[in-house]
């Protein structure tokens, strides 16, 4: 299980601690203001005496929180495979994504180089589940829906405007009776497993931890979007496709998927 995975100590986390060190500074400031004015010198003494008394526990914070650190990373990471990145030009694929969490560098759609200043601790691509990889198979001028008639341009997408006005044209056909033509649950499914493999590969206890995950969302007839995120806890037994709008727009229909998978012994978190 992933969430087994313990992590050590390491320099990555002195900003932490510092920042509970300028928080509790912080806080005896406000909490001194709270009561009567002390004179400057009492001020600047007890800033000093709470700071010689902060100090030794910054030398002995691996030992004493071991368990009980800040980690940093992002579970609301799209690639090539939600259809609306995919489309206004992320072409990033999930192995991209961890890398950049890593430290490693990727290109915006814009043209320039993206890297981190620090690398990450844990990580989860979440590609909405919706039509998952299947505007970027019709982009592929040899897969068999780039041949739907609704797939003409995506080889030649221009600028935003033009990527903007395709989007629309697309998602609206998936509100129609004729959505099931681009429905390919081979594309889908190869996408899914392809997010899972990702995963995966790049998981390392102790250093790195990476979840498998996804976006469920569901909108309103106004177009509200409430976006919910599904992270599992274990990459042992995952379902071979996520639950999405495409099953039902409620998401109380997700809750009792997810409830139905935990019975199952999958657990995850939304």
């Amino acid at each position: 299980m992933r969430t087994s995975a313990s992590f050590s100590s390491s320099n990555r986390f002195q900003r932490s601690r510092r920042f509970a060190l300028i928080t509790s500074v912080a806080a005896a400031a406000m909490l001194s203001g709270c009561s009567e004015q002390a004179a400057p010198e009492q001020q600047s003494t007890t800033a000093e005496t709470l700071m010689t008394a902060q100090t030794p526990n910054l030398a002995t914070a691996d030992a004493a929180n071991s368990e009980r650190n800040a980690y940093f990373g992002d579970l609301h990471v799209h690639t090539m495979y939600s259809f609306d990145a995919f489309i206004f030009g992320t072409t990033s694929s999930p192995d991209d994504a961890y890398e950049f969490a890593k430290g490693g560098t990727v290109v915006h759609p814009a043209g320039f180089d993206m890297t981190l200043d620090r690398p990450l601790d844990f990580y989860g691509v979440s590609d909405h589940a919706f039509y998952i990889g299947v505007l970027r198979e019709m982009a592929n001028p040899d897969s068999e829906i780039s041949k739907h008639e609704i797939a003409a341009g995506m080889t030649t997408l221009g600028d935003a405007g033009d990527r903007g006005r395709k989007f629309y044209e697309i998602f609206d056909f998936m509100q129609t009776e004729r959505a099931p033509e681009i429905n390919d649950p081979d594309i889908r499914k190869s996408a899914w497993e392809d997010i899972k493999a990702a995963a995966n590969r790049h998981n390392d206890p102790g250093n790195f931890t990476t979840f498998i995950a996804y976006e469920y969302t569901t909108s309103d007839r106004d177009r509200g979007n409430l976006h919910r995120n599904v992270i599992f806890e274990s990459s042992d037994r995952v379902p071979e496709v996520p639950f999405s709008r495409m099953h039902s727009r409620n998401p109380e229909d997700l809750w009792d998927w997810m409830d139905a998978l935990r019975e199952a012994g999958v657990e995850s978190v939304s």
